[in-house]
């Protein structure tokens, strides 16, 4: 009778054990591939979008534990605002199971490399302030100018905001204005101090489905690099 029990109870060990190595192995996959295609449908365009997952042990995916979730993308449409590429670790997420939808929530954003173009700036800002804004951005190393023709008295003379970046709430990229060109002859700041105060804009960055934090931005040629992270 005992020997009948030991070996029922290897049995049932052997089996746990298998049980435990396929998950380790099936799971990531399935949770990271579900986790993917959610992400995809909340999107309204992308050529290149990859997520993966990981949890030890991966049995922690059934109690909506993910241990780092990492994300790589490119040419991704969120509401009109084209991301170039997009580099995203987040680390302790809960991602939960809902109705056949993953729900991510919380974690902690440990990695974040985002870049956005001039030319994706621009389209954006005239898809929301109409077709007809006069005005364009243009990014170089450390600098940004907003510059277009303007009609002043019959005459088309050349205006030009010159400003910064800066992160606001860890979400948005907000643009502020510190000089005023026309025709490449600076205005005193006593004379548009009010126009400064209104030409600012800001972009609200957090657009992806998933827990979000931008923490520096860098402007170089023709592009900005938002980071997060180590």
């Amino acid at each position: 009778m005992r020997k009948i029990f030991i070996v029922i109870a290897l049995s049932v060990l052997a089996l746990l054990a298998i049980a435990f190595m396929v998950s380790e192995m099936v799971l990531p996959g399935i949770v990271s591939q579900g986790i993917e295609e959610e992400i995809k449908n909340q999107l309204q365009g992308y050529e290149e979008l990859r997520v993966e997952v990981k949890s030890r042990p991966s049995l922690k995916f059934l109690w909506g534990n993910v241990d780092r979730f990492a994300l790589q993308g490119k040419m991704i449409n969120t509401e009109g605002l084209i991301i170039e590429s997009i580099t995203a670790i987040i680390d302790d997420i809960e991602a939960d199971l809902i109705e056949g939808e993953y729900i991510l929530r919380q974690g902690e954003m440990t990695g974040l490399r985002m870049v956005l173009t001039q030319d994706h700036i621009n389209d954006y800002l005239k898809l929301t302030m109409g077709q007809d804004l006069p005005l364009e951005v243009v990014l170089e190393p450390g600098l940004t100018y907003i510059e277009g023709p303007f009609m002043i008295m019959g005459r088309e003379v050349k205006l030009s905001l010159e400003g910064i970046f800066q992160v606001h709430e860890e979400r948005y990229l907000v643009f502020h204005p510190q000089r005023v060109a026309v025709e490449d002859y600076q205005v005193p700041a006593f004379l548009t101090a009010e126009l400064l105060e209104e030409a600012g804009f800001s972009i609200d960055l957090n657009r992806m489905p998933f827990p979000f934090k931008v923490e520096e931005v860098q402007v170089g040629e023709g592009k900005i690099m938002l980071l997060a992270g180590d």
